[in-house]
């Protein structure tokens, strides 16, 4: 038995693709003979090709990928790229036919993964978390940080199909990690700082820290409800020099000076004021202002000009 594919040149009909079988066969009559069937198989020859064009560009398409991206039926993968297995550490063409225990299994930190990923396709929800696997590169030991979102593609043969996508975000995680760090310095410096510093948009005080709150004798949170001309002591001489200030922080991007602030407690107090704008040249970006008390020095001036009069009057 034989069977053979070929292509002809038809005059009338072009290119055609032909399957010829040929078959021995034994008569009744004890005569050999033989059997050829020719069939016209271009319209399947032409659909072979275009599914295999299409699979190879698919998987160019997957192996390209920069993500880990694998194909599940049930619990087990059915079929994944390279690079699927080694973000797992896996060795090539060895976890088709795996279930989900079997690849996130092997560390403590990812034991769970299969069982809440396979709770969330059973419930129809997108399942996505973010776990750290240790690895070693060049031989030197390092944690990779990867993000996996398992998605619910469909049901085949009462079969969950899903499709598995593996990221790594180590680069990402590294730089979350120092913004976090460097948010948690900087209100470590705003809370803990003597200096009174508050965040001002507009004419609205939008953060204070606990040192002003100190200085103006009430409660962050109750700063937070004030107006900036609220704190000193004649509001309308506040009004009148505020637009010399703005046109400063327009042109300088700073303005200093001092300012009597009226404490909760009726008391005024003086205080050395400085601001600056958080966006140069524009004032609706807001404005960081610190606040120093400087009412022992004044005092102290005060006492030292009563000495000075009496002295002369004497």
């Amino acid at each position: 038995r034989a069977e053979v594919r070929y292509a002809i040149s038809h005059p009338d009909l072009g290119q055609r693709w032909l399957l010829t079988r040929v078959e021995p066969a034994t008569l009744s009559s004890g005569k050999r003979t033989t059997s050829v069937v020719t069939l016209d198989i271009t319209q399947q020859h032409e659909s072979q090709q275009r599914s295999d064009q299409l699979l190879r560009e698919m998987s160019t398409i997957l192996e390209s990928a920069t993500a880990g991206i694998a194909y599940l039926r049930g619990n087990a993968l059915v079929r994944c790229n390279r690079r699927f297995e080694a973000m797992l550490g896996l060795p090539a063409g060895t976890v088709a036919g795996s279930d989900l225990q079997s690849l996130f299994g092997t560390y403590e930190a990812t034991d769970r993964i299969a069982a809440d990923a396979w709770q969330a396709l059973r419930e129809g929800t997108v399942y996505e978390t973010e776990f750290d696997v240790p690895v070693k590169v060049g031989g030197v030991p390092m944690t990779r940080w990867y993000s996996l979102s398992v998605r619910r593609t469909g049901l085949v043969s009462a079969k969950i199909e899903a499709i598995a996508v593996l990221t790594d975000v180590t680069r990402l995680k590294k730089q979350q990690t120092e913004l976090e760090i460097l948010a948690r310095d900087r209100e470590l410096m705003f809370s803990l700082s003597g200096v009174g510093i508050a965040f001002i948009r507009g004419s609205r005080i939008q953060r204070a820290n606990e040192a002003l709150a100190q200085l103006a004798g009430c409660t962050v949170e109750h700063l937070s409800t004030l107006e900036l001309a609220d704190l000193f002591s004649d509001q309308a001489e506040f009004a009148r020099r505020w637009p010399q200030v703005e046109r400063d922080l327009r042109l300088h991007g700073r303005w200093t000076g001092e300012r009597q602030m009226r404490v909760r407690d009726g008391r005024l107090r003086w205080v050395q004021v400085s601001k600056r704008l958080v966006t140069a040249g524009d004032a609706s970006g807001g404005i960081i202002a610190s606040y120093v008390n400087v009412n022992a020095r004044h005092r102290a001036e005060r006492t030292v000009t009563l000495q000075a009069e009496r002295t002369r009057s004497i």
